[in-house]
């Protein structure tokens, strides 16, 4: 089987769709799946029956907003970046 080596160089990135953010506030998931990891991102929002039939409590539901796979080596970066990046910023001031 053919492996492709990863680029030793800067490659150009570019965004031809542009390529929306996606809000999440919900819960996560993340799975290994052997030498891939499967990350699930929820955004929690209310029911959209209920508000619309004046309940001033909705309930609210969760929904699947992105599905973002990646090798294991990626995601140990990914982990790595994240925790070098939130240790630097500190909270938002405003914030508790």
């Amino acid at each position: 089987m053919q492996t492709i080596e990863p680029p030793t160089t800067p490659i150009e990135i570019s965004d031809p769709n542009n390529i929306s953010e996606t809000w999440v506030n919900g819960p996560f998931n993340i799975m290994n799946l052997g030498g891939t990891v499967l990350i699930t991102f929820i955004v929690a929002r209310p029911d959209v029956r209920e508000i619309f039939a004046g309940q001033q409590t909705p309930t609210f539901k969760g929904t699947v907003a992105a599905r973002i796979m990646m090798p294991i080596q990626m995601a140990n970066e990914l982990v790595r970046i994240l925790g070098q990046n939130l240790a630097t910023t500190g909270p938002v001031a405003g914030h508790a």
